[in-house]
């Protein structure tokens, strides 16, 4: 019921916000228009983000408050590894998407589009959204009895406006309590603040006193801080979708169910007995090691001066506030725009966020195997073994992002032969004349899941593809009813007997046999001439955090928030990522 209760619950009438033209309001508290110009486009507009300062309203205070003891300083070796590398929760906090959700361009976009799609939906929508993008906000609205808060609501008041640019922020995730965690009620944001200026934490002797003087906040010992059941209260989206005569549906669709396929893998902690590979979400995403794998040992604050407390000790288990998932679009929009999006934050941060990310997705996300490549006579074929190595579904999260499997055969002359998964510097799919491939396109055919491939139009693509209540592809949230293909690659140890598996079960794997709990085999099969000498072939998997097809769906729509974000993109790297790959070369007979 709480989870439908967002839509249905909330009026239909609503309010106009963020209009149909995509109008920025800004946050001023007058109501005067004043906005930042994000691009060379003079008609494009922008919120002028204040400036962050401290603030208590409610039982939130925003993140200069908890800055002033939990930074690094020169001064002081708190919250340093074994190496002095400073590793101060504000500080590695402060560039991840965790702290920027709400200045997001994408998720601007992406919510404009929708209530494009469905204006007299536009209140609920918003009040959806920014329940995880502007957590400290909603929360601070539903506790006073007012109406939903939304991106007009918060950035037409100062205050408000401070906590919602927040984005999930220090005192939202510390004050979630560990009622109702790791069941249905608590998912799609519905997690419950304790409301006691309390700040929970990984210790049972936590020293209070100055923390109560500067912050008004007392720690407490909360082990579910470090379960994976407390991420699950936003990153388990249930989403009411609309049928085409605008009707709110009452099922549910699974919008993104990160925490459900990893209590379905041998990487859950919350089975009687877990086993060796057994991780939460922190472990991966906010390590309690240093970057050599060493445990860190280190006091947890200074004092506001930046000074050293003495007398306090130093403390194990302490987490990085990394927070890096795979996301590489994003960091390069706030490292080119920081002077549109204003996130208080060093261009450097920013771009060692982006620096983790790829390196997380290079060595801990997955890996390729290519074998039994053989020639027989004018065919060459070869198996591309595929295999999962994160804690969930590959890609997860929201269904934009994607993945898929490059395949190349060259000659002894390095002349290309044959490839499948080619892309142009916009990061289209193409095939070996550079033409841009239909499943591009929102209105061509999806790739289906493949066995076998034999052409270089066909590709496997590892991906989510929505469809709509009249059973066609849709790219709207709001539409989505189920979906048409799911093949991402499940997690190690998934089991369709699973109670969760009725929502993350695979979808138009067509009776694939090689598509298992980890693992996908695809068979390429390549026609050459009698004469042509292989030298070798290469198997690559990529990935996008926003695949072509959803952007260009996404820039067919117009609003000031889509316009923005399109012009932003055009400054991004598109290169896919390279998560893995393997090479197989022939001898002088090949």
């Amino acid at each position: 019921m709480h989870r439908i209760s967002w839509l249905i619950g909330l009026s239909v009438i609503g309010l106009a916000l963020w209009s149909s033209a995509g109008g920025t309001v800004s946050a001023a508290g007058d109501g005067e228009s004043v906005a930042a110009q994000p691009t060379m486009d003079p008609s494009l507009e922008w919120p002028q983000y204040p400036p962050a300062e401290p603030l208590w309203q409610g039982p939130f205070a925003t993140q200069p408050v908890c800055a002033e003891c939990h930074t690094n300083t020169d001064e002081s070796v708190a919250m340093r590894d074994v190496q002095g590398r400073p590793v101060g929760q504000y500080d590695l906090w402060r560039s991840s998407m965790m702290a920027n959700s709400f200045r997001d361009p994408y998720w601007h976009a992406a919510v404009s589009a929708e209530v494009l799609d469905l204006p007299e939906l536009s209140e609920a929508i918003e009040a959806k959204c920014l329940r995880c993008h502007g957590p400290m906000a909603s929360e601070l609205a539903h506790r006073e009895g007012r109406p939903p808060a939304t991106r007009h609501s918060v950035l037409s008041d100062p205050q408000e406006a401070q906590l919602a640019q927040d984005g999930v922020s220090c005192t939202l995730c510390h004050q979630i309590t560990e009622q109702g965690l790791g069941q249905a009620e608590s998912f799609s944001g519905n997690f419950e603040i304790n409301g006691y200026s309390e700040i929970y934490g990984p210790y049972y002797d936590a020293y209070g006193q100055n923390m109560q003087v500067r912050s008004q906040y007392g720690p407490v010992h909360g082990e579910h801080l470090s379960k994976s059941a407390l991420c699950a209260t936003c990153h388990t989206l249930f989403t009411n979708p609309v049928d085409a005569d605008g009707k709110v549906l009452t099922i549910e669709f699974p919008e993104q169910t990160p925490y459900l396929e990893w209590r379905n893998s041998v990487y859950s902690t919350e089975v009687e007995t877990p086993g060796p590979q057994a991780a939460d979400c922190q472990d991966c995403h906010m390590p309690r090691t240093d970057v050599d794998g060493n445990d860190i040992w280190t006091r947890i604050a200074h004092d506001h001066d930046g000074q050293d407390y003495g007398w306090l000790p130093e403390r194990s288990p302490y987490a990085r506030h990394l927070f890096v998932g795979g996301n590489t679009f994003l960091p390069q929009i706030f490292i080119k725009y920081q002077a549109t999006l204003r996130p208080d934050v060093p261009v450097a941060a920013f771009e060692e966020t982006l620096a983790r990310t790829r390196a997380q997705l290079s060595t801990a996300t997955g890996r390729v195997e290519l074998m039994d490549v053989v020639r027989e006579g004018k065919l060459l074929k070869a198996t591309v073994s595929v295999h999962n190595l994160a804690g969930h579904k590959f890609p997860t999260g929201y269904p934009s992002r994607r993945a898929w499997l490059y395949f190349e055969v060259r000659d002894t002359a390095g002349d290309l032969l044959f490839v499948s998964g080619a892309y142009n510097p916009q990061g289209m799919l193409t095939d070996a004349q550079g033409l841009v491939l239909p499943c591009e396109s929102p209105g061509g055919s999806y790739q289906p899941h493949h066995q076998l491939i034999d052409s270089d139009t066909q590709v496997q693509i590892y991906q989510a593809i929505m469809g709509n209540a009249e059973g066609n592809p849709t790219n709207r949230l709001m539409r989505a009813t189920h979906y048409l293909k799911d093949n991402r690659l499940l997690p190690e140890g998934y089991a369709s007997e699973f109670p969760d598996a009725e929502h993350t079960a695979p979808q138009g794997l067509n009776g694939d046999p090689d598509f298992q709990a980890g693992s996908d085999r695809v068979h390429f099969q390549v026609s050459l001439g009698a004469s042509v000498q292989v030298g070798g072939v290469r198997a690559i998997l990529y990935y996008q955090s926003i695949g072509a097809r959803h952007l260009q769906a996404l820039f067919e729509l117009d609003s000031n928030d889509i316009r923005v974000f399109e012009a932003m993109m055009e400054d991004v790297d598109k290169t896919p990522e390279i998560i893995a790959e393997d090479s197989f070369e022939f001898g002088e007979s090949g």
